[in-house]
């Protein structure tokens, strides 16, 4: 599984960077990177990734901003904030736009690659969910439904025969 997976790291600081990367990578993960959200959203919007830890702090557009665009773009995308602001405002704010986990720095390596872990399960339990018994099936995996025989293809909450 971990030799899959892409996370984006992304932080202004080039030492914060090469710390986080060094992590996920130990641990058999591949990892990419980004120095605002701009480029962040650049990479996101043209590589398939598995999950994103971002800063909040940067140049050009913040952790917050890029977090929002990120959630147009890729809504299911693991996000984890990593970041010195631990007031609770910032807290909030990050998970009302959509963070999947809130970390703050100075942090543990072994509780930052912990909670990849458990965003990347969590992401993997929604993508196979399945369920069959005798009039209806549904595999999220294909996006697809069977209803006494009928077979729906599910898109965005729409339902097509």
């Amino acid at each position: 599984m971990a030799d899959q997976e892409v996370i984006l790291i992304v932080d202004d600081e080039p030492e914060i960077v090469a710390a986080i990367s060094y992590l996920p990578e130990e641990e058999g993960f591949t990892t990419v990177s980004a120095a605002d959200g701009l480029q962040a959203l650049g990479i996101a919007f043209t590589q398939a990734l598995s999950l994103v830890i971002l800063d909040v702090a940067m140049p050009r557009m913040d952790g917050f901003d890029t977090l929002a665009q990120l959630r147009l773009h890729a809504p299911d995308l693991p996000i984890v904030m990593l970041t010195v602001r631990e007031d609770q405002s910032s807290k909030l704010r990050g998970f009302e736009l959509g963070a999947d986990d809130y970390v703050t720095k100075p942090f543990g390596a072994r509780e930052l690659i912990a909670r990849v872990r458990a965003q990347l399960r969590r992401r993997t339990a929604r993508s196979t969910f399945a369920y069959n018994d005798s009039r209806i099936a549904i595999d999220a995996t294909t996006c697809t439904v069977i209803v006494d025989g009928d077979v729906y293809h599910v898109k965005i909450g729409r339902a097509h025969v």
